[in-house]
């Protein structure tokens, strides 16, 4: 006598949403890498300016937590933004904390940036892009805006 094995389940029909979004974003993020890397800088890097142009008086710890990298990771990060000039740590008085700041050099690279990973947010989710691409857009805007209020509070 033998025991007939339960049909196994079919495979779910159409893609994941996460490895589809991943494989999306992979895509994106190839553009806006290239962007970057013209300019000696990576995602981590811009976004550490950002951070600190976004966030006066930010310390190393904090960044390093938004980023989720060791506080160490993210000295060696500053530390390569410095050298490149783009920014300034400053001891305002012996035992307080770093202040960090972006110099001029440093924000007039992120007006540039700016403006070009704005062109490859229009060309991909802008007005002239496929209807789904322009939605997805405005739904990962809401989410970011989300999760930031989130992490805020």
């Amino acid at each position: 006598m033998s025991i007939a094995a339960s049909p196994s389940p079919e495979p779910k029909a159409g893609p994941s949403r996460a490895v589809s979004l991943i494989v999306l974003a992979g895509s994106v993020q190839a553009r806006v890498d290239t962007v970057l890397k013209a300019r000696g800088l990576n995602l981590r890097k811009y976004g550490a300016l950002h951070h600190v142009v976004a966030t006066p008086g930010i310390s190393f710890s904090e960044l390093a937590r938004r980023f989720e990298i060791t506080v160490q990771s993210m000295h060696t990060l500053l530390a390569a933004l410095i050298a490149a000039g783009l920014l300034e740590s400053t001891i305002p008085h012996p035992g307080d904390a770093a202040e960090l700041v972006v110099t001029e050099a440093g924000r007039a690279l992120l007006r540039e940036l700016d403006g070009e990973i704005s062109a490859i947010d229009d060309g991909l989710f802008g007005a002239s892009a496929p209807l789904e691409w322009q939605q997805l857009g405005d739904a990962v805007t809401a989410v970011a805006i989300a999760a930031t209020r989130a992490a805020g509070s």
